[in-house]
């Protein structure tokens, strides 16, 4: 009886999202940050089934940014 409620139990997953200035992004996506030496764009990633965001080798012009306010700015996947 034990065996088989131990088989059936599932691992709780945790669904992954960061957070950046007061929005909210599921894993994978993309946005515009702000950082102390501008703007950097960063992918939401799970490290270690924390949350955490991967900064980027390109910069936010790929996206187009309306003001400095907008930070931060959904990119494409």
């Amino acid at each position: 009886m034990l065996l088989s409620s131990l088989i059936l139990a599932q691992p709780a997953t945790a669904e992954c999202r960061c957070v950046a200035n007061g929005a909210r992004y599921a894993e994978g996506e993309q946005a515009c940050l702000k950082m102390p030496d501008g703007p950097q764009l960063a992918r939401c990633e799970k490290v270690l089934n924390n949350s955490s965001w991967k900064l980027l080798d390109q910069d936010c012009s790929a996206i187009s940014l309306q003001d400095d306010t907008s930070l931060p700015v959904l990119a494409a996947r």
